[in-house]
This record gives C-alpha cells, sequence and structure tokens, in this order.
C-alpha cells in the first residue's frame, strides 16, 4: 500500500466553480503582552469552502527580561457558530482585535510555547486543530510572569490547510 500526502488547497462546488485555500495570517496585536493578559485576534471567516483540519503555527519571542524557564504562553480557539442574524461567539468575546483581561472558561485550548530563560528569544509551535468551524477567533493569553517582546513582527500565527493522507491500493 502506497501513502501519499495531498494538501486540501481546492475544492470545486456543484457548479464546477474552483475555489483555492491559502494560509490565512490572523490580525492580532501581540507586542508586548502583559503578563496574565491576553488578545484576542480579529474574527476569520473562512468563507464557503473552509478546511476541516488545519495547522496554526505560532511564534513568539520572549522580552526584554528573560522569562522563567517553563513560563508557557497559550493559543486558543474561539469559536462562532456562524448564524447569519444571532452570532455566537464563546463567552462572548466579540470579533475584533481586543484586549482579554481574564482567561475564558470555554475556549479550546489549541497547546502552548514553552519558554527557556532566554531574553529575546523566539519560540515557535504547530497546532493541528480538526474540525476548524467557518467562523473563529485565536486567543493568546501570557501565562508567563514577564512582558512578550514589543515589536508586533516578533509574533505570527498562521493557519494553514492541513495535509489529506490516503491509501492508494495498486
Amino acid at each position: 500500500m502506497k501513502r501519499t500526502t495531498t494538501f486540501q488547497t481546492e475544492f470545486r462546488d456543484g457548479s464546477g466553480t474552483k475555489t483555492t485555500l491559502a494560509p490565512t495570517a490572523h490580525t492580532i496585536t501581540l507586542g508586548a503582552l502583559a503578563a496574565g493578559a491576553g488578545r484576542i485576534g480579529v474574527q476569520v471567516d473562512e468563507g464557503e469552502f473552509y478546511p476541516d483540519d488545519v495547522d496554526i503555527s505560532f511564534q513568539t519571542k520572549s522580552g526584554a527580561v528573560a522569562p522563567t524557564a517553563g513560563d508557557e504562553v497559550e493559543v486558543y480557539l474561539v469559536r462562532s457558530d456562524n448564524h447569519p442574524t444571532d452570532e455566537v461567539v464563546v463567552d462572548g468575546l466579540g470579533v475584533a482585535d481586543a484586549a482579554v483581561a481574564a482567561l475564558p472558561g470555554n475556549v479550546q485550548l489549541l497547546g502552548s510555547v514553552t519558554f527557556t530563560a532566554d531574553a529575546d528569544t523566539v519560540f515557535k509551535n504547530v497546532f493541528r486543530v480538526t474540525g476548524l468551524p467557518r467562523k473563529y477567533s485565536l486567543l493568546v493569553w501570557n501565562a508567563g510572569a514577564q512582558v512578550l517582546a514589543t515589536a508586533d513582527a516578533s509574533h505570527i500565527l498562521r493557519v494553514t490547510p492541513a495535509p489529506k493522507v490516503y491509501a492508494q491500493f495498486p
């Protein structure tokens, strides 16, 4: 049996119209994110043809003061039900780039980046999400004891359609 990995990047609707999916960059302001605080990004609408499974790439940078080894920055998925007139967003968080003062109780933890005790250092992780809703936001929570790097360009959140693995029989 041969295994083939393909990327779920093109779809055709019933009329044959082709839609190509590309990585989605998220609008979220993470520069100088305080310890014990969070930010929610702008809500994303992936459109009619959206991937079920995605990889979320997260990069952050520690600030000028070295964090405590083991401190974490967490990434959460904030779901929406996509209702046309009375949309429900988990924990009523809204749909704009905004500060979050207390960690909401109903958001879905995707994963975290764990710091070493090094200042001005880049840390990265990738999280797989299955069952992505059409509309969602990402929330980043600084669970550490130090402020993150001040430059917004030091922090990246990107969503990419996940590869699909299919079995091929001879």
